[in-house]
């Protein structure tokens, strides 16, 4: 166990007895920075430092994410011309994808004041990445310089983010930890979410995670009094209620993607998981959510058995 662990601990232990006793939880919100850069083994060195499980890294950076998201970046609108009536955007749309190759162009449009389209040109630069060697291939019409400089812009951020992890990847990392504290949301739209107080040290190191990819996480200590408790537990109905709504809808609808399937099954599982935890571990009176559950638990049987027919 390293120093910072230990501090961690520490802090947590010293005052968990009276918290206890005191504390249903704590009200919690991050952010990730956009200007966040880090490679997956300086990811790997915090969490050993902080001591957070390895099995939470994002998985490896695939060279094609890396295209893409290079790509997407070196997008430009109403670039002005010589004539101040007419504006160049340059747009990156994909046209080719297989196993060994994926082939994005650099399009080219004219549009006036208004963003109406006068003039388009949809191979201005061609932009092909070789699955094989990495390769990053790069054919531009020769009267196109700015399609071309754009090209080359992206095969540098490419070659920088074939190692660097993106600050979308992180906030999903960070999302995916504090779904395993038996979180609910407290606003309609997420971002401020209530964590149960057995969850302190774990809680503890994702804020230190958050601070150390200068960033922000922010925990609010919740006393234990009867309006929380109140609060927490209209959350926590909230939420079932949203996601049996949208399950009990899905079963509705044929040709629904398994993707959204799973995902709503998922998040059934989570709600299951956090609502044990709630009753066992805060003494909360959920019981009124035992019926609301029971039908989540069918609905996502109902579910599973679409995406087995399919």
């Amino acid at each position: 166990m390293d120093i910072k662990e230990k501090i961690i601990k520490k802090e947590v232990v010293s005052s968990t007895q009276e918290q206890q006793r005191t504390q249903l939880g704590y009200i919690f919100w991050y952010s990730v920075t956009g200007e966040v850069e880090i490679t997956r083994q300086e990811l790997r060195e915090k969490f050993e430092e902080i001591g957070i499980d390895e099995a939470w890294l994002p998985n490896e950076i695939r060279p094609s994410d890396a295209f893409r998201r290079a790509t997407k970046e070196i997008q430009r609108k109403k670039m002005p011309t010589s004539n101040p009536n007419k504006f160049l955007n340059f747009l990156v749309r994909e046209v080719f994808s297989d196993n060994n190759s994926i082939q994005r162009n650099i399009v080219i449009e004219v549009v006036d004041q208004n963003g109406k389209r006068l003039q388009y040109n949809p191979n201005a630069t061609v932009i092909t990445l070789d699955k094989k060697n990495n390769d990053f291939i790069i054919w531009s019409e020769p009267d196109n310089n700015k399609a071309k400089e754009l090209a080359k812009e992206a095969e540098k951020r490419f070659r920088k983010y074939l190692n660097y992890y993106s600050a979308q990847q992180l906030r999903v990392m960070i999302s995916k930890i504090l779904a395993s504290l038996a979180p609910t949301a407290v606003r309609p739209n997420g971002g401020v979410y209530f964590v149960p107080q057995n969850f302190a040290t774990e809680l503890k190191k994702l804020q230190l995670l958050c601070t150390s990819l200068q960033s922000e996480g922010v925990a609010i200590p919740l006393q234990d009094t009867s309006e929380n408790r109140n609060l927490v537990v209209e959350k926590l109905e909230s939420e079932l209620k949203e996601l049996l709504d949208r399950c009990k809808n899905l079963e509705k609808i044929d040709g629904v993607q398994k993707a959204i399937y799973k995902d709503s099954i998922e998040q059934a599982k989570r709600l299951a998981s956090t609502y044990k935890a709630y009753r066992e571990q805060l003494s909360l009176e959920v019981d009124k959510l035992e019926d609301m559950l029971n039908e989540l638990r069918f609905s996502a049987v109902r579910l599973t058995e679409k995406i087995i027919k399919n």
